[in-house]
This record gives C-alpha cells, structure tokens and sequence, in this order.
C-alpha cells in the first residue's frame, strides 16, 4: 500500500453515452472494492431514474457509488459544484482508498475536476435569463454566431459544439467583458496524484444501434410512465434532460409517442457525436473497445502495492 500520507489515484472512465462506461465502473468497483464517483450531469437529481440510466438500486446500495440522488429537481447545479464536491469525497472520505473510479459522460465536470475552474464573478440572473431565452429561441447556430461577435477568443479556441459551455461563455464576456478563456483555472484537487484516463469507444454505427436499443429499452422500463409522474417538474432543471424534453409535445398532445421516442433516440446520438467530439480534443484519453481491460486491471493493481 502507499506511505504514510495515502491519497487515492484516480481512474477516468468515459465516452459517449451508451458506450458501456457505468458497467465497466461497477465490474472493477466490485473486482477491487473500490468507490464510484458518478461524473453525470443527470444522475444527481432524484426521481429521474429510467431516462437518466442511472443503476439500478440493488447496484447502489452493494457497491460504494457517490454523487447520484443527491439533488431535488429544481436545483442547479455545474461543474464547479461537482468538482468540489468530489474533490471533498477523494480528500476526506475515501483518502485511504487506493484508487477513485470516476466514471460519467460530462465532460466538462471531469475536466473542472482534474483542471480546476477560472475564479469568475458569479453571474446575474438577468444575464442568465436574457441568454438561456436566446438559446432556446436561437439554439447551437445562434450561440456560434453570438460567440464569435462577442468573445473571438473563445470562438477561435474553445468549445463551439458544446451549448451550455457557449452559453457560459456569452454570459461571462456580455458580464465582464472578458474572455471566458482569460480567466486562470483554480484547482479543486490539493494534491497531484497519478490517473489513468479511460474512454471507451465503438464504430459509429454500432454505437448509434446501441442507442436506439436503449432508449427502446428504457420505454420498455416504464419511461413514459416515469416522466408523466414527473410532470410536475416540468419547469425545473432536471426535465431539461434528453429523454424527457422530447415527451412535452406528446403529453401536450402535439406529437404522438412515436414521433417522440424517435426524436429522444435522434438527440441521443447528437449528444453522443458532440461528447466524442469533446474527449477527443480534451485531456489525455486512451481509447479502448470494450473488453480491451487488461491493462486497466494491471494500472489499479500496481496502485493497491
């Protein structure tokens, strides 16, 4: 084991959704005894279990998970909330443990974790008003058009294909008028310790048909029972989840179911496209097709000696 001051080292599993990360999480928790850390944006908010993917309760009450349920659905929440709140877990709770699993999608919340967070002045609500409106008046083509007028730093050099990352960025330069990318990062973590990052990936087709067959399951699992129960958060943050968005025209009488779960499958694999698009511009991934876990294995028992 590590000397006299152990601080655990820390496993990145990611990759799009549907990729077979939260499996892998939990076969290496269970092999090693080793804690999860959930890196989903999502799954922090109770209530939304099916159309999140979250693990089924029996999974989460054998194994030692961390940052799921941990929020009512009209909550906000963003990386630097989660980046602390993880940082607390890794320093205080589990500091004897070997290893950390940090298994999740968000990206962004990964790399606040690993990378820290600019110290930026918080921002008004009528900011946060006026470009969440532009948003879902204008949608991604309008935040790159505004970004580009507004912050061209952040246009030549930061992240065009993620839209809550844009929105950050439009309300930090409209505030402050300064670059989002002009702001130093400030750690989480207090101590550098080693990290294997892990980010599982398919063909493109096989990962779109595993999708489908997921969201088909999901539906299969009650999803449109679950999110008409949870209608009465319509308005909050949670709802604002793929999965369960789509579902306002059908239950609003718009569209019928069909056309719905075809378009939570469509935005799926959007979402998908924009975060293999992320992981292969940030961080330092090695990329593996399930099953290819062996020098996993290995990293983690050169970790436990």
């Amino acid at each position: 084991m590590k000397g006299k001051d152990p601080f655990p080292a820390l496993l990145l599993i990611s990759g799009p959704t549907g990729s077979g990360k939260s499996a892998l999480a939990e076969s290496l928790s269970a092999e090693f005894d080793l804690p999860i850390l959930s890196a989903d944006s999502r799954q922090v908010y109770r209530y939304f279990d099916i159309g999140t993917a979250k693990p089924d309760k029996e999974i989460l009450q054998a194994l030692p998970y961390e940052m799921i349920d941990i929020l009512e659905p009209e909550e906000k929440f963003s990386a630097g909330k989660f980046a602390a709140r993880a940082a607390d877990l890794i320093e205080h709770k589990y500091r004897s443990s070997p290893v950390v699993i940090i298994a999740g999608g968000t990206g962004f919340y990964i790399s606040a974790l690993l990378e820290g967070l600019a110290d930026i002045p918080d921002i008004v609500p009528e900011m946060d008003q006026k470009w969440d409106q532009f948003y879902a008046e204008e949608g991604l083509p309008g935040l790159q058009r505004k970004i580009k007028q507004i912050d061209p730093l952040f246009y030549e050099k930061g992240n065009l294909e993620n839209p809550q990352r844009l929105i950050r960025a439009l309300k930090v330069a409209d505030q402050t008028g300064k670059s989002l990318l002009n702001y130093e990062p400030v750690p989480f973590l207090r101590k550098t310790t080693p990290r294997l990052e892990i980010a599982i990936q398919h063909e493109r087709p096989v990962l779109y048909e595993r999708i489908n067959q997921r969201v088909d399951k999901m539906v299969e699992h009650g999803l449109i029972e679950e999110a008409e129960n949870l209608l009465k958060y319509r308005d909050t943050p949670a709802w604002r989840t793929v999965g369960y968005r789509e579902l306002l025209p059908y239950f609003d009488g718009e569209t019928p179911l069909k056309e719905a779960i075809e378009k939570i499958k469509q935005h799926t694999r959007n979402y998908a496209k924009r975060q293999m698009t992320w992981f292969h511009k940030h961080g330092n991934w090695q990329w593996i097709t399930p099953g290819d876990d062996a020098r996993i294995r290995e990293w983690i028992v050169n970790q436990l000696q």
